[in-house]
């Protein structure tokens, strides 16, 4: 027993010496942020959710934003120009309109509006027309036939 509590201090000795005493550590960190272009919609989001209420709308995924568990993509850009158009005309300027003041908006509003798409989420409440009609749009995506005849008898099918 003492052999072993020996050879186990010798060991630790031994390696306690040859330790990492003088790293040159770089202050600068290996993980670079993404480099993104301004957008027109980024211009008018400045103009019409930060300065007059305070509110972040962000549309461009960042996975620190969400819970990992969630399998989540990015917005479409258009839809995102969509939606923060309807946010500020069916939100917040009712509010403003009803209250009088963009006080309760800066007040009790959330502060960052947040755009991601579940398609696991989505597909989850998919009902069973919804799920034919999606099959038989990919199905029609996937076909690129250029015969004539294939084009012609795909004009005459029965739709329904």
């Amino acid at each position: 027993m003492k052999k072993t509590i020996l050879g186990l201090f010798a060991f630790v000795c031994a390696f306690s010496g040859v330790s990492c005493s003088e790293d040159d550590l770089s202050g600068t960190s290996v993980i670079k942020p993404e480099q993104t272009t301004e957008t027109p919609l980024d211009a008018w989001l400045y103009k019409n959710y930060i300065e007059p209420y305070n509110i972040e709308f962000r549309y461009r995924y960042e996975d620190m934003e969400s819970d990992m568990i969630y399998d989540l993509t990015p917005a479409n850009y258009e839809k995102s120009v969509q939606m923060a158009k309807l946010v500020k005309h069916l939100c917040l300027q009712a509010y403003d309109e009803v209250t009088g003041s963009r006080d309760f908006i800066t007040s009790y509003f959330p502060k960052m509006v947040f755009l991601a798409v579940s398609y696991t989420h989505l597909r989850a409440h998919e009902t069973k027309a919804n799920l034919v009609c999606r099959l038989l749009l990919e199905k029609k995506k996937k076909h690129t036939c250029t015969r004539d005849w294939c084009r012609s008898a795909e004009k005459t099918k029965p739709t329904g």
